[in-house]
């Protein structure tokens, strides 16, 4: 792996968004922990943070479970402060009883990280937001705001930093004039919203009345300058709202707050999809130079060094190889390449296909929203298939959709939900990607398709004029009625199943309930099934144990070695009960967590132009974590990498079992950015929340491609 990577990049120089810390231009550091009488420090510690700023010079940061600050009070003039903030706030700090200095603390390179994002960086919010401003453009009923992001990292346990730049929708008016365009105010009960004056962002989740009610009190909570005029200026009938922003809720007055118009949301807006996704794209050297403006400032400040790159800094970075083997019917095996996949499969002959298909054709239902028939085509798709395949199709009924939106998608595939058919077959026009590749047209369908596990093959409008893409159709037919067009050559030599696992916690008034998603896969890539299961949720337990019989059960998994695949973080209780069900089995568990958002990107610099990194680009932080390229979007977009976490198998083997997983997607024209084992699981945890299931609980058709 490691040859194979310098040989890429000594063709072209890599670079990235992270920024090692110069600790040798921090000021000596300070550490106190709280004293509290019912032991939640960390419900009070960022609040008493923010209330120090307001008292003492110097950064004050909560982090982990310490208030981390440059400037070191006089301990009797910090005991006063905190006595007035209990007698001024009873409820948030009536149980701190005191902060005492930690004499033995010296700073981790995590701890580090954390008080100069949340601390010097902070500061310069407003600086780095007025370096983006002058790029900011309008689109109709909106317009397009970058933003920078701060997120704090460890590089060979080094503390670093990375800045990204985020692109926003912004709707044209302020939340409050939006209100008086409603019927009723609760309709503004799930808007995203971000807040004027800074960072914050959230879903509004409660009105909760007039500002007349609630002003004196909201004036009491915040210093800000503009933040205070406006709660000085708004009339008293305007809203309080209160956000949602990760764990935490605020209240907040309607005008304070701009509407962020997400994908979803682009019809109620009355924007165009295809042009929205167009104004966020940005190519690869412009978001260089946008990150450049804002990094600038902290490193004309002295609180970062110049980014790693192959350059300064060439051993955390790697390319790895392409190269894979598969193989087809009647054990051909050939090198995978995605670009002539289709007449591989054509060659070759698919390596499984269900017996019912040698009697009967694969049933399909069409979804049109062209203002074009799709008529021509579907005969030269039927005639294709029986000539040069050995199977047949037919298409038991077609629906016309004038307008693409989720509620008219909505309504089409729940009346062609109920007939017997194998798979949907959408036609939608020419979307504009994102930078990992994405359509708007494809987000609306899968969205109404996966959660309610219909298998679904989306062909774009350009597709019905491409000869060539058509065995690339023929291939996504074939694999989503339940058929495998080729697998793995080789298995991964590491373990014996590949499970993309989901565990989602719910809290209904009923009672709580946590449903998993299992999606089973042999180490050479075949699907052995899926599994949906729910159980009740008792009190102080994290995983139902009995949850686990029904979704890895010991006649399947003992004795075995399994890599689970995670959307995003296993929390420690999760991974808690998995090893001990594991040691229960006899089985041997490695985790693999995926996290896809936030991630800060990796450039290529050849011959002076910035562009994308090749698919398999690595940027190692240590031994258990890595950044990953897995998109192979086009020239102008930058792809954002995968952050991959490994626990018990070696990141090598990690970021291997992530690639090998990608190419799974059978039919796709290109390599798409997740494995298949935890591909849309975006959709299917959606559609749980608002009680929809697939109809199936088990199976072994791969609905979620």
């Amino acid at each position: 792996m490691v040859g194979s990577g310098l040989m890429v990049i000594l063709e072209r120089q890599l670079f990235t968004e992270v920024f090692p810390i110069d600790v040798a231009a921090l000021p000596q550091l300070y550490a106190y922990r709280l004293e509290v009488t019912d032991s939640m420090a960390h419900r009070v510690g960022g609040k008493l943070a923010y209330r120090l700023r307001q008292y003492f010079p110097g950064h004050w940061v909560w982090f982990g479970d310490r208030l981390i600050t440059d400037a070191q009070p006089e301990t009797e003039a910090l005991a006063e402060v905190v006595a007035a903030l209990r007698q001024q706030q009873p409820k948030v700090f009536g149980k701190l009883a005191g902060v005492e200095p930690d004499y033995l603390w010296e700073p981790a390179a995590e701890e580090i990280a954390a008080f100069v994002a949340r601390g010097p960086l902070a500061a310069m919010n407003d600086e780095m937001r007025e370096a983006l401003a002058r790029t900011a453009f309008s689109v109709r009923n909106a317009r397009v705001e970058r933003e920078h992001r701060v997120r704090t990292w460890v590089v060979d346990n080094q503390p670093a930093v990375s800045f990204s730049v985020v692109s926003h929708l912004i709707y044209n008016v302020d939340v409050a004039t939006y209100a008086q365009s409603l019927e009723k105010p609760t309709d503004l009960i799930g808007i995203l919203v971000t807040d004027k004056n800074s960072t914050m962002q959230g879903q509004i989740i409660k009105v909760v009345g007039p500002l007349s009610q609630h002003r004196e009190r909201l004036l009491g909570l915040t210093q800000k300058a503009a933040t205070r005029a406006l709660l000085q200026s708004a009339p008293d009938d305007e809203l309080v709202l209160r956000v949602a922003s990760g764990q935490n809720e605020y209240d907040y007055v309607a005008s304070a707050l701009q509407v962020l118009v997400g994908l979803a949301d682009i019809e109620r807006f009355g924007l165009d999809a295809n042009h929205a996704a167009r104004a966020l794209r940005l190519k690869p050297g412009l978001r260089a130079q946008m990150v450049k403006a804002v990094a600038d400032l902290a490193k004309n400040s002295g609180l970062i060094a110049n980014a790693y790159s192959t350059q300064n800094m060439p051993e955390p970075f790697d390319v790895m190889p392409h190269d894979a083997d598969i193989v087809f019917g009647n054990n051909r095996v050939r090198r995978y390449n995605v670009e002539s996949l289709g007449q591989d499969f054509e060659t070759n002959g698919a390596y499984w296909t269900r017996d019912r298909f040698a009697k009967e054709p694969v049933r399909i239902a069409v979804i049109n929203s062209l203002s074009e028939p799709v008529d021509d085509f579907l005969e030269a798709l039927r005639r294709l298939v029986h000539a040069d395949f050995g199977f047949d199709i037919e298409i038991v009924r077609e629906r016309k959709v004038r307008v693409v939106s989720q509620v008219n998608l909505e309504s089409a595939v729940r009346a062609l939900q109920k007939e017997p058919v194998d798979l949907l077959l959408v036609f939608v026009g020419n979307g504009q990607e994102d930078d990992d590749g994405d359509d708007a047209y494809d987000t609306f369908v899968k969205a109404q398709t996966v959660g309610r596990g219909v298998a679904c093959l989306v062909v774009h409008e350009s597709t019905l004029h491409k000869p060539e893409a058509m065995n690339n159709i023929v291939m996504g037919i074939f694999a989503r009625a339940g058929n495998v067009p080729y697998l793995f050559d080789e298995a991964l030599p590491y373990t014996d199943y590949v499970v993309g696992l989901d565990l989602i916690p719910q809290h209904k008034k009923d009672g709580a309930r946590m449903t998993g998603v299992a999606r089973v896969y042999r180490a050479d890539g075949a699907l052995v099934r899926y599994v949906i299961a729910t159980d009740a949720l008792r009190q102080d337990e994290v995983v139902p144990v009995t949850l686990l019989e029904t979704l890895l059960p010991p006649d399947v998994f003992s004795g075995s070695w399994v890599v689970f695949h995670v959307d995003g973080p296993l929390g420690p209780g999760e991974r808690q009960v998995l090893d001990a069900w594991a040691e229960a089995i006899g089985a041997q568990f490695f985790y693999v967590e995926i996290m896809r958002r936030g991630v800060p990107r990796v450039y290529a610099l050849e011959a002076g132009r910035i562009g994308r990194p090749p698919r398999g680009t690595v940027f190692r932080l240590n031994h258990e974590e890595a950044f990953l390229i897995t998109s192979s979007s086009g020239e102008d977009a930058t792809p954002q990498p995968l952050h991959i976490r490994t626990t018990g198998l070696s990141i090598e083997d990690a970021l291997h079992s992530v690639m090998m997983f990608t190419l799974l997607h059978y039919g796709a024209l290109k390599t798409p950015k997740l494995p298949v084992t935890i591909h849309h699981a975006e959709y299917m945890r959606s559609s749980l929340s608002r009680g929809v299931l697939p109809s199936d609980a088990a199976g072994d058709v791969p609905f979620w491609l």
